[in-house]
This record gives structure tokens, sequence and C-alpha cells, in this order.
């Protein structure tokens, strides 16, 4: 059923308030760092991992990086904050305390703190399209920074966005190792519920950015 935002108590108000507050500024940072990147006439793609899509920055697709190219990623940061603006919605209906906690990364999504953190790029399969329960977001990938994969409510994010695979960055860029990898893998199941049952395919050990593909259904 489709959901749309609500803020049933005085604390979720105090939330959303605070959601607020930071968009205003998320914005305003994106804008400003547009604007330096025209400015310099350099661009350079580290200087926003904030706002990469994960094949950008494996290097896969070349990212904006024309003068005239550059509003999309502001583009890009309208479309998170509808995106997290759904979450919000979610994971208000288990209270402000649990809305709080699960989303504490918000101040991480800024370029400036974006590096140190985890990066989460979650991606819904074109041949597999199917939209989210929030009409205001209907984008097929975002991208979430967070210090852990406990800070973030997975299940809520698969309401948002039905997502198929999800490429995951170390802190700093540092390179994945099998006990890490399969460590955050297990983290993740059990957020989404899934049982040993459930195929997880994992690939990218050994280097910065993992794919994690998810088959759903149980085999």
């Amino acid at each position: 059923m489709p959901i749309s935002p609500q803020s049933p108590t005085s604390g979720i108000q105090a939330q959303w308030d605070r959601f607020d507050r930071w968009a205003k500024r998320y914005l305003r940072k994106t804008k400003e760092l547009v604007d330096d990147l025209k400015a310099r006439r350099l661009v350079d793609t580290p200087d926003y991992l904030c706002l990469l899509q994960w094949a950008e920055y494996k290097g896969i697709f070349v990212p904006p990086h024309e003068i005239d190219d550059l509003q999309v990623l502001e583009k890009r940061a309208k479309e998170k904050i509808e995106f997290l603006r759904g979450y919000l919605v979610d994971i208000s209906f288990d209270g402000a305390e649990f809305m709080h906690i699960k989303s504490k990364f918000l101040p991480l999504q800024y370029q400036s703190k974006c590096n140190s953190s985890m990066g989460f790029w979650f991606e819904q399969w074109l041949d597999n399209a199917h939209p989210g329960a929030y009409h205001g977001y209907q984008g097929f990938d975002v991208v979430l920074f967070a210090s852990a994969v406990s800070d973030i409510d997975f299940e809520s994010v698969n309401t948002i966005l039905p997502f198929d695979e999800i490429f995951i960055r170390q802190s700093c860029g540092l390179p994945w190792d099998q006990a890490r990898a399969n460590q955050v893998v297990q983290e993740i199941k059990a957020d989404l519920g899934m049982g040993k049952r459930h195929f997880i395919r994992v690939d990218g050990v050994g280097s910065s950015l993992i794919s994690v593909t998810f088959n759903k259904q149980m085999v």
C-alpha cells in the first residue's frame, strides 16, 4: 500500500524537523560543491564521491566531468532527499527513537565525511524493475553512507527501493577481505530476515567495492 509522510507524535515531528534541516543544508552544500567544481574547471571524481554512482566509482562509466554536465549532481541530490523522505516515513512506524537511530547516518552524506564512511549503493535491475511504496521516489538506485551496517534499516530501504544488488565500499576505500565481507553479508541478511536457504552471491573481495546480489526467493 502506498505511504505518505505523517507525524503522529511530537517525538516523530522532531525527527522530521531534523530531516528538513538536514535536507536544506545538503542541497546548499551540493550547490556549493558544484559551483566550486565549475569555478576550478578541473573535476576530480573523489571531489564528489558523495554523489557518484557505483559504476562511476568503479570506472565502468565516466562520471559527469564537463562543466555543463555537473548540474546532474544537484538532480541526484534532490532524488536522494526524496528517497530518504520515503525511508523516514517507513521507519517512523516503529516510533521516534527507532527513527532517530536508523537515520543517524544523515550527516555522513556530505562530501567532507563520506570518504571515511562505508558506502552502500542500492541497485534495482531494470529488467526486474517495480516501484517501491513511496510515490515521491521512483528511482532505480541510491547511495547511502554510514558508519556501520547496523545504522541502516535495510528492510525499509527495500520497501522504498526494491533492490536486487548492493555495492558496498569499505571506509576510506580499503580493500575487502573474505572474513569482513562475510560478516557484513550476514548482518544484512539478518536485517532483511533472510535465512540460510536464501542465496546471496558476493563478488569483488580484494578490492574496495564488493557486490552483493540477492535472490530473495528461497532456493
